[in-house]
């Protein structure tokens, strides 16, 4: 999926689509909003999630990660080991 695919889709669109093909790398608290950063193939999406109701503020895509980066200065919660990347020697 390009980010021009994932600017034209509905919310409901969107989600689904974070979930089939986005790949949670971290999640965060800010103020009163859980935030959950996904990389896909060629971008990051962010969603912000209010924390008493799990109702959804916003969904915000971002080309470069480190654009996405400012959500997750205040406090990160985790990192998902998926997104962790890993220097594996052959045999």
């Amino acid at each position: 999926m390009t980010v021009q695919q994932f600017h034209t889709l509905t919310e409901i669109e969107k989600i689904a689509a974070i979930m089939q093909y986005g790949r949670l790398l971290a999640q965060g608290v800010e103020d009163e909003y859980r935030i959950f950063l996904y990389q896909f193939d060629t971008f990051y999406v962010t969603t912000k999630y209010r924390s008493d109701n799990d109702s959804l503020k916003e969904i915000d895509i971002f080309l470069e990660v480190n654009q996405a980066i400012p959500h997750f200065r205040k406090k990160i919660i985790s990192i998902h080991p998926a997104g962790r990347i890993q220097d594996i020697p052959a045999r």
